[in-house]
């Protein structure tokens, strides 16, 4: 398992699980600027919901990592999530 704050190597998996997310965890996470990564969350305000306090809730992750291709490498890992329903890249 490799930790997201490091760099990546293309053939090794990134497993990141669901949690409260920091803006610029996230944007860790996509490998983009925290910048840009709120400018995409922001296209999705109404299906995400208000940010409460600095971080985003675990449901509202769920909803992030739905809608906003993830990178190829990354593995997201939801122990509630039912096993037929993938959030593996490209699905």
């Amino acid at each position: 398992m490799k930790n997201i704050h490091n760099t990546t190597n293309s053939n090794e998996k990134t497993f990141v699980p669901v949690k409260h997310y920091f803006l610029k965890e996230l944007a860790a996470i996509y490998e983009m600027d925290y910048r840009i990564m709120k400018k995409s969350i922001n296209r999705f305000k109404e299906e995400i919901g208000p940010l409460i306090g600095y971080y985003y809730q675990p449901d509202q992750v769920r909803i992030i990592f739905r809608k906003i291709t993830l990178p190829n490498h990354v593995v997201v890992i939801d122990e509630f999530e039912d096993h037929n329903d993938s959030f593996k890249h490209g699905s």
